[in-house]
């Protein structure tokens, strides 16, 4: 079983886009503890380094080897201005593999700073899966929850939960 996050983005809100550089850094600073963690962080296919420009999308997924990456996170950088409000609705199948952690806990850092632009689902919920972290393949500890490491890195957090109920039509792959 697995984990899938949805999230719906506005890419032309202007909040968004001034917090665009902050969300790039902050970002880095996820992946950069998430490797210290001991799970393996690499570019969109499993290899590589994280797409991680303020001129980019920001893009990575787990190491490559079995059990370490499924689908690519993808988060959209800010789009032009335009007087209509423009949606972007994207998901990302972890099937809860470690790098589940790093997708999660950015989610969760761009949700903090940007609520206005970004609105959270999961299959996961707040007071479990995003609470506690899981074990970790091949040993005995547990690997950081998003909450503990979006705290650890940022700062206390609101303990209300984020995420929005799924609605029935909900697409799966």
């Amino acid at each position: 079983m697995g984990y899938t996050h949805y999230w719906s983005l506005l890419v032309n809100d202007p909040g968004y886009r001034t917090l665009w550089p902050q969300i790039v850094t902050d970002t880095a600073r996820i992946l950069d503890a998430v490797r210290r963690a001991g799970i393996g962080i690499a570019g969109p296919y499993g290899w590589g380094l994280p797409i991680l420009d303020p001129g980019c999308d920001i893009s990575f997924n787990g190491a490559a080897g079995p059990g370490l990456a499924a689908d690519t996170f993808a988060l959209a950088r800010p789009g032009l201005d335009d007087e209509r409000p423009v949606w972007a609705v994207n998901f990302c199948k972890t099937k809860r593999l470690p790098y589940d952690v790093a997708v999660t806990a950015t989610l969760l850092r761009c949700h903090l700073l940007a609520p206005h632009a970004l609105t959270l689902s999961s299959d996961g919920t707040w007071n479990r899966q995003w609470k506690y972290g899981r074990k970790l393949p091949g040993t005995r500890r547990r690997g950081p929850s998003p909450r503990a490491l979006i705290t650890d890195l940022f700062g206390p957090i609101p303990a209300t939960d984020p995420l929005t109920a799924l609605p029935s039509h909900t697409w799966r792959r």
